[in-house]
């Protein structure tokens, strides 16, 4: 029920009902005789006033709403008519006005306009991209400005147009995904999708998306997060990933990532070469076959102390030097990068350098005293001759003999020193090895039938070298003649050559007794010999001689005899030359 209210030409009220006191807070009494103006708000009495006047002098209805300020100074919203009741010669008799209280309405529209302004506010406001459009026909009916710019359209060319005219959404089934979820009544969140900006360029979003209702139409809210710079962020780590991993897996190093509990996490390929496939295993079943972890594990010190470690360990009979270093993973665990590098190589050259740095020494101490010794051996030798010749000293020529043979022995060994020196000028001409071989067979073969032993030539299909033939003649007999006093009497003696990949191989086979661990290590040591007459410079001479060839030698001995394989480098590939 509406207030009612019956007010005098004056504007006084003559009479009120109970809903009139009930909005205005005024009773009845308190009504009567009280200008009717009174009650409105003083921010709405001179617009409602003004209206009145205008409606009343063309004898109007005043519909209008407006504040009430009550008795009790409650502001409430209502909606007034005043009409006026005329005489038959249009005089105004006085008025009739109904009032109808609106605030509930009014805060209610009030919130919404409120709500309505913070939702627009966000959605301009916000970084994500959005949209709003219709279901009924697929057109765009607002759109916030960050996807306006980043699609860069105007609101313009965007707002109005249907998402099949608007070429936007790369792939029509995202679209159609977003359509088929909502209309499932099921919300679309952070689903994956490409979108087309005005230029052209293919962006990539996270789409979420649900159905509202605006302007008691169905439509379809989306938002969009670009991770389009993520994405190529993310590419590019993963570019960087996998360029680390492809170093990683082909360095010449076993390389492991080992968790606190010894648990493998990555091997790379040489490791896995090297020890086998360890996915799934831990680093002492990986590296020792062992069932429990190893004592004092450098492992655990890189763990518990958070420090590099370095050692050196031997594993299969082969020493390798190791590298514990503590990381994290990206996710903050804890790991233990390894690295281990076989420096089988490394202690063998090692050994070599002062192998020919002794040579050296020697070669030079021989290059500077060689010729000051053998000068005055030569006048000792003539004057032994001399007076050996002379009937005075005929009873003496057993001595004078002895000592010639004894300077010629000395000289021979001046000779073997000289071959050691570091700088000594060589011959180098294209030469076929196999033909100094054959040329100095009958020498060997004579010293063998002279010792009760044979000869055996395996020769292959070689190419010629830069050699010096005097040099290599030496080496060959020296290597020979070793093997052939190496053997007791019916053993055979093998010379072989052949090629190997990128390398022209000679070998020298015995069948001996092979060459003890400790006199292993010696060989080409100058003074070294395990023969009661020998000098020890024999095999040094050996080594000097690949080394000025550039040719390296290596040793495979074992009770069965020993083998000298020495290793010269073809310059180039070359076609086999046939014998």
């Amino acid at each position: 029920m509406s207030g009612f209210c019956q007010i005098s030409p004056a504007g006084l009220c003559v009479y009120s009902n109970e809903q009139t006191s009930s909005i205005t807070g005024y009773s009845s009494e308190e009504m009567l005789g009280m200008g009717w103006v009174k009650a409105i708000h003083p921010e709405d009495r001179h617009r409602v006033v003004a209206k009145w006047k205008k409606c009343n002098a063309n004898r109007d209805t005043l519909g209008t709403s407006f504040r009430l300020l009550r008795k009790d100074g409650e502001v409430v919203w209502v909606i007034g008519q005043i009409a006026p009741f005329l005489a038959e010669d249009h005089r105004v008799l006085g008025y009739i006005a109904t009032l109808s209280d609106v605030t509930g309405r009014k805060k209610a529209e009030k919130a919404l306009q409120l709500s309505a302004e913070r939702f627009s506010k966000a959605f301009n406001a916000s970084p994500s991209m959005m949209a709003i459009y219709r279901l009924a026909d697929d057109r765009f009916v607002d759109a916030n400005n960050s996807l306006l710019e980043a699609a860069g359209y105007s609101r313009a060319e965007f707002v109005g147009r249907t998402v099949t005219d608007l070429p936007f959404w790369v792939e029509e089934k995202t679209r159609n995904s977003i359509t088929g979820l909502l209309q499932g009544k099921e919300a679309v969140h952070n689903l994956e999708g490409r979108f087309l900006t005005k230029t052209g360029e293919v962006r990539i979003g996270l789409v979420s998306a649900e159905v509202i209702e605006l302007n008691s139409e169905p439509c379809m809210f989306v938002a969009i997060n670009d991770i389009t710079e993520q994405k190529r962020a993310e590419a590019a780590i993963e570019v960087e990933r996998r360029r680390l991993f492809t170093v990683l897996h082909n360095l010449p190093a076993n390389i492991a990532l080992v968790e606190q509990d010894y648990s493998v996490r990555f091997a790379n390929n040489y490791f896995c070469e090297s020890f086998g496939e360890s996915s799934g295993k831990y680093c002492y079943e990986a590296l020792y076959g062992r069932k429990t972890p190893c004592e004092a594990c450098r492992i655990d010190k890189i763990f518990q102390e958070r420090v590099s470690c370095k050692w050196e360990q031997v594993h299969n009979g082969r020493p390798y030097q190791l590298y514990g270093y503590p990381i994290h993973d990206i996710d903050g665990t804890p790991l233990a990068l390894t690295m281990s590098i076989d420096i089988s190589e490394l202690k063998q050259l090692k050994e070599e350098m002062l192998r020919l740095d002794r040579l050296n020494l020697i070669g030079e101490m021989a290059a500077g005293i060689g010729h000051e010794i053998r000068n005055p051996m030569t006048t000792v030798r003539g004057f032994l001759q001399f007076l050996g010749a002379k009937k005075a000293c005929a009873g003496y020529k057993d001595f004078f003999d002895l000592m010639i043979e004894e300077l010629d022995r000395a000289n021979a060994i001046i000779t073997e020193y000289l071959s050691l020196a570091k700088n000594k000028n060589i011959e180098l001409k294209e030469q076929n090895l196999n033909f100094i071989v054959k040329s100095l067979f009958p020498i060997i073969q004579a010293d063998a039938m002279l010792a009760d032993k044979y000869v055996a030539l395996v020769l292959g299909d070689i190419p010629a070298l830069p050699l010096d033939e005097k040099e290599i003649r030496q080496l060959i007999l020296n290597l020979a003649r070793n093997g052939l006093e190496a053997m007791v009497p019916g053993g055979t003696l093998t010379i072989r050559t052949y090629n190997d990949a990128d390398k022209v191989v000679l070998e020298v086979q015995d069948k001996g007794q092979g060459i003890a661990p400790d006199a292993l290590k010696k060989l080409g040591t100058p003074f070294f010999t395990t023969k009661d007459k020998g000098t020890g410079l024999g095999l040094a001479v050996c080594y000097s001689i690949a080394t000025r060839h550039k040719a390296k030698i290596e040793v495979k001995t074992d009770s069965g005899g020993s083998i000298f394989v020495v290793q010269f480098q073809r310059k180039s590939p070359v076609a086999p030359q046939m014998n």
